[in-house]
């Protein structure tokens, strides 16, 4: 089982792989997550119910309407009914 959660700047686009929402940009990074989460074996947290503020990681200070989702947030599948919340506070002055 694996919880892995990190700024990893990837841009991992917005379809079912993606982040809901998102623009729909892929990098190869992005690429490489969304293998990982392809296999079903893993669940992309910030695009659960339980992710309270996001799922944008991010949002630019000049201008709100830019968000981004930079941090994310991986789990094996069979601990998805243990999490109770994912907090993202993107808001947060500097």
């Amino acid at each position: 089982m694996y919880l892995l959660m990190g700024d990893m700047n990837k841009l991992v686009g917005s379809d079912e792989l993606g982040v809901h929402g998102n623009h729909e940009k892929v990098t190869y990074g992005g690429q490489l997550v969304r293998e990982l989460l392809g296999t079903k074996e893993y669940v992309l947290v910030n695009n659960l119910k339980v992710a309270v503020g996001g799922p944008f990681t991010r949002e630019d200070p000049a201008n709100p309407d830019r968000k981004s989702c930079l941090d994310l947030c991986i789990c094996s599948k069979s601990l998805e009914p243990y999490i109770k919340s994912m907090i993202i506070d993107s808001k947060r002055e500097y």
